[in-house]
């Protein structure tokens, strides 16, 4: 919103090179209301708005922080309305995301607009029900999650990364470590949200067996979907600064010609030195993927979670979907009827979820419909996994980071 005015105004006026920064951050307040009237929203499983930017915690692998700075700014009840306005003018209804990267960064301003949201959707017929981003300290908040169930928010993501506490507290992530985790994702799940988790393998002073640890946290706290990646530093954070002046960060070779880095956390991960073998890493990554996405642990999870979880929703889906949510069911029930490795634990499932009454089995079909992609994805990185640590054991760390044109290179302070 500050720089982008900045160069066009420079382009206009016929510069040919330049820099433009901003050094302050954006008030949100003035943020234009999305253009969603050129979103075929028929396509979309759920539309994003934002309610905040910034976020007040100090992790050192996080980019937010660095991006959005850590004191948190948020736009008005009345700003949030046109948007959501907006999208109830196009006809749109149903799922809509909240963005924001830490929803109850600043916890006074979200419970404030929580009740305005109440309000509103009490006014219009309650047309959507939301999802959104939290720190794990939101179960520790009665007042916060009774506002948020009443707003009917379903789902939240959480960043868990690992179950060691003293890993959480040399990443400057000690927020995590308060209560214990299991503890807090039931709360959450109790409260009507599905928890998404991150987790990560690879912080320095990981011991051996962290994978193994890590496979355990998420069958202890039910997480269906636990987003597990290795760690990435990222661009412009603490970590990647430190790293640089260590001299263990993996940069581009200058005298080698390769193909391009993969940057995604699940194949492209561990872009620096590790402190133990980077073979032992990938193994115990690898073993953990396995464990997590085989299909009897994936589905045994779902029902620990559907157990735990109490849904409410003032949001009622229009009798239109109905026969589409049919025709999905069918759809997800044929791909796993049909292959006898998957049957058993799919229909186990959806036996207990119907215990629970019609809420519980339609997330069940969800959370199916997500073992589709996630069981493909997790053999994927495996697959990939295990090449690498193929290569590593036969031609040792140096000649595989050599052949992929990478080398560790101390960057100058500032």
């Amino acid at each position: 919103e500050l720089t982008v005015p900045k160069f066009l105004a420079a382009l206009e006026a016929g510069a040919t090179r330049g820099i433009y920064r901003s050094a302050e951050k954006p008030d949100v307040t003035g943020t234009p209301t999305p253009r969603f009237d050129l979103l075929d929203l028929r396509k979309y499983l759920h539309v994003g708005i934002q309610f905040s930017r910034g976020c007040p915690f100090n992790c050192e692998f996080c980019d937010i922080i660095e991006l959005y700075g850590r004191v948190p700014r948020v736009k008005t009840p009345p700003r949030m309305f046109k948007e959501l306005e907006a999208l109830l003018a196009l006809g749109y209804r149903g799922h809509v995301d909240f963005v924001d990267d830490n929803f109850i960064g600043d916890k006074r301003a979200a419970k404030a607009f929580l009740r305005s949201l109440i309000a509103w959707s009490e006014e219009h017929g309650s047309p959507f029900y939301f999802s959104t981003e939290a720190t794990i300290t939101l179960a520790a908040d009665a007042e916060l999650l009774d506002l948020m169930r009443r707003a009917d928010f379903r789902f939240v993501f959480v960043g868990i990364e690992t179950p060691d506490p003293e890993l959480l507290r040399q990443t400057q992530k000690r927020q995590n470590t308060l209560a214990p985790l299991a503890d807090a994702i039931k709360r959450l799940n109790e409260s009507g949200m599905m928890v998404y988790a991150g987790f990560i393998l690879g912080f320095d002073g990981e011991k051996a067996g962290a994978g193994a640890a890590l496979s355990a946290c998420v069958e202890e706290t039910r997480v269906a979907t636990a987003m597990t990646g290795l760690l990435a530093s990222l661009p412009n954070t603490q970590l990647d600064r430190r790293l640089a002046k260590e001299g263990r960060l993996l940069t581009r070779s200058a005298r080698t010609e390769v193909r391009p880095w993969e940057v995604d956390q699940m194949t492209g991960g561990l872009n620096f030195m590790t402190r133990r073998p980077r073979g032992e890493i990938l193994d115990e990554y690898r073993t953990a993927l396995a464990r997590l996405y085989s299909a009897e642990n994936y589905f045994e999870r779902v029902r620990g979670f559907l157990a735990w979880f109490k849904p409410h929703g003032r949001h009622r889906p229009s009798a239109r979907l109905f026969p589409q949510f049919v025709w999905t069911f069918l759809q997800v029930s044929a791909h796993f009827l049909v292959r006898p490795t998957l049957a058993g634990p799919y229909l186990r499932t959806l036996l207990a979820a119907a215990r629970h009454g019609p809420k519980h089995v339609s997330l069940a079909v969800i959370l199916a419909a997500f073992y589709i992609h996630l069981g493909r994805q997790a053999a994927h990185v495996v697959g990939h996994a295990s090449e690498q640590i193929d290569e590593l054991s036969r031609v040792g760390e140096a000649e595989f980071l050599l052949r992929r044109g990478l080398e560790a290179s101390r960057v100058p302070a500032g």
